[in-house]
């Protein structure tokens, strides 16, 4: 669609060694707020909003989903930066309930 900037993903959790890959679909609406969209395979989507942007960074903050990882209902909150045609950041799945954390990286290339 119009305004659709789609970019391909591949997670690494703390202490994992297995990839996993997602994408991260960012949509620009009608008075110019980005939101976006990550899908992991087989099947697990969210949303995000961006909670600030710099020169060529952007933090972003899931609703509410669930972690097979951490096997809870978490919300992640991601740091990535711009780096030519990639985003390359951070992220921490914080569970609702029990405090658990989980960390993570991630690089992204625009498609």
């Amino acid at each position: 669609g119009q305004g659709e900037l789609l970019w391909l993903a591949r997670g690494l959790d703390e202490g994992s060694s297995k990839p996993q890959e997602f994408t991260l679909t960012w949509t620009r609406s009608a008075d110019g707020a980005l939101a976006g969209t990550i899908a992991f395979r087989p099947g697990t989507t969210y949303n995000v909003k961006v909670v600030s942007t710099g020169d060529s960074t952007i933090v972003y903050q899931s609703e509410p989903h669930r972690s097979p990882s951490l096997n809870a209902q978490v919300v992640t909150r991601t740091e990535a930066r711009l780096v030519g045609d990639s985003l390359v950041g951070t992220y921490e799945a914080k569970a609702q309930t029990g405090g658990k954390t989980l960390r993570g990286r991630f690089t992204a290339t625009r498609q």
